[in-house]
């Protein structure tokens, strides 16, 4: 009986979701792209204004606002489902030759696919809305095609491609952006820049475009960016054989990168400040800048190619030194991090990856093991040294920023959330219900008060007949002073009370922050992680994981 229950309500939301997108096909497109806007929090509302957008567009035959509406499916659908909505929305748009929006939608798709790890298929969708949008004069979509564009050519080695193609965004952003936003693009143009000419041999132009950006940076609110400036001089400085210059510019930046979380700038600084010392025939203060690189790169799990030169050298050190357990432990951690490279990179610069001669390395791997086992006998073949070039110093940490800019900017609109939340539920306004009389509806939101307050709402058995009977009254009253005052049925009310309460505890209590995803399911009141990961993205934008980790780089401790 429950099961035809359970198939009865299914069936009657889908009715109201058909009933819902008929009654809207009278409303006209800017109508319902302003609900669509209008309802950004609410993803099953969204949807079914999106879904009534692109009928509507079938039905009048629009094929510009077809392509706009399978454009919106593709933003608003998870991947890979949304890729299809996208080959939709391009597919028509090609076919229109007047159609503004086909650059947005390549773009759109680019970011699909990158973010995915499809590297040279997203190059191909940036390279089209770097075409489109310029044939139609839409400066800004030019500026983020070609700032995808460039990374990707820096990646792949094309670094006189990407330094061009900055130069470009250079004269762009003057006309797209104005006070501290074209600040802000001016300062990451001036990183890009020169770590291209860096790793094109051009010192002088590096120089330049370093100083330029150190000095806009100085007065600027993200400390970050003056010692990136410092990071990347003192690797020029470097490349260039002036040590004493190279080590003064990059030991500057050792307690910017520390107070600010940066750990993969700060494996970068010690890195290098090891080569100089290692230059200057100080092996054991090279070897205790190396190990302080191995540090930071333990609290990041990014991987960035340069970056295994560390374990490289720390394997040569205990090579040399013939000390056998520390040589196939850095060994190892050197094979993990370049299988972790070729994995990530290898459809979108196989040349790169071939510099990753992984195999040879596993032979000496086996050697190590050979000779330690026959105590003392070196039958270690030898591999020949593996070289990486300058990759992706300055370009993943750009790229490093980026990402962590967004998701930090996310995770404080999330606090301002809850903070907001807890305001609006102060000044919560009682509204009469019709068969309700005022003092009943008085002594409901009282108990319904008291029942948020004591977290009561964490029994995961919870239901709405349950809960009518502990505040001693009945399904039918509580069920609509819920719809009422708290505009949503019961099962969303419960899920947005444990979705808040949980949030609060992650950025306050540190300690839930180590428990699985399963055990914070259950803190919160929910019987399934699936369950408790959906609901928490449907609230607050990203998943519990993701919201974790960003606690923890941000260091919140409310």
């Amino acid at each position: 009986m429950k099961k035809v229950k359970e198939i009865l309500l299914a069936c009657l939301l889908c009715l109201n979701c058909v009933t819902a997108q008929n009654d809207l096909s009278s409303e006209s497109f800017d109508e319902l792209l302003n609900k669509i806007y209008e309802n950004e929090s609410n993803d099953s509302i969204q949807m079914i204004y999106i879904n009534a957008y692109l009928n509507k567009a079938k039905l009048t035959n629009d094929f510009d606002e077809l392509s706009m509406a399978y454009y919106m499916k593709g933003v608003y659908v998870e991947y890979p489902n949304s890729l299809k909505y996208l080959d939709s929305a391009i597919t028509i748009g090609e076919g229109k030759k007047s159609n503004k929006f086909l650059p947005h939608i390549c773009l759109e798709y680019g970011y699909a696919l990158f973010n995915n790890s499809r590297y040279f298929e997203a190059f191909q969708k940036f390279i089209q809305a770097k075409r489109t949008s310029d044939s139609l004069g839409l400066k800004n979509i030019s500026f983020n095609a070609n700032t995808n564009i460039a990374f990707l050519k820096q990646i792949s080695g094309d670094y006189a491609g990407a330094k061009d193609i900055y130069l470009e965004n250079s004269y762009l952003a003057k006309s797209l952006f104005k006070g501290e936003d074209l600040k802000e693009e001016r300062l990451l143009n001036y990183q890009e820049l020169a770590y291209a000419y860096l790793m094109i041999d051009q010192y002088d132009s590096a120089t330049y475009y370093n100083r330029l950006g150190y000095s806009l940076s100085k007065n600027y609110p993200n400390k970050t960016y003056p010692a990136i400036f410092q990071l990347v001089e003192g690797i020029n400085q470097f490349k260039r054989e002036k040590f004493q210059s190279a080590y003064d510019s990059i030991i500057k930046t050792e307690s910017s990168f520390i107070e600010e979380g940066d750990s993969i700038n700060l494996a970068f600084a010690y890195l290098y400040l090891g080569k100089i010392q290692f230059e200057e025939k100080d092996t054991l203060l090279g070897e205790k800048s190396l190990l302080k690189a191995y540090d930071a790169l333990g609290k990041n799990p990014e991987k960035i190619s340069e970056l295994g030169e560390v374990y490289k050298l720390l394997w040569q050190i205990n090579k040399k030194r013939n000390n056998k357990q520390k040589e196939l432990f850095y060994l190892t951690e050197l094979i993990e991090f370049q299988e972790a490279i070729k994995q990530e990179y290898n459809e979108l610069s196989p040349a790169m990856i071939n510099e990753f001669d992984i195999p040879k390395l596993v032979v000496e791997k086996e050697a190590v093991i050979t000779s330690l086992k026959e105590t003392n006998k070196l039958k270690t073949q030898g591999v020949r040294a593996l070289i990486i070039g300058l990759v992706l110093v300055v370009a993943f940490a750009i790229f490093q920023l980026v990402r962590r800019r967004y998701y930090q900017n996310k995770l404080d609109e999330i606090i301002h959330s809850l903070e907001q939340k807890s305001v609006e539920h102060k000044k919560d306004k009682k509204v009469e219900l019709d068969g309700i009389s005022e003092e009943v509806l008085d002594e409901i939101l009282k108990k319904l008060s008291d029942f948020e307050a004591k977290n009561q709402f964490l029994d995961a058995n919870l239901t709405l007949s349950g809960l009518a009977k502990k505040l001693n009254t009945n399904s039918s009253y509580l069920s609509k002073v819920v719809n009422l005052h708290k505009n949503e049925n019961f099962s969303k009310y419960l899920r947005g009370l444990r979705i808040d309460y949980i949030t609060k505890e992650l950025i306050k209590n540190e300690k839930i922050r180590n428990f699985t995803i399963k055990a914070i399911a259950i803190e919160a009141g929910f019987n399934s992680a699936e369950t408790f990961s959906k609901s928490f993205r449907e609230s607050n934008g990203m998943y519990p994981s993701r919201f974790i980790k960003q606690l923890t780089k941000k260091g919140l401790d409310l």
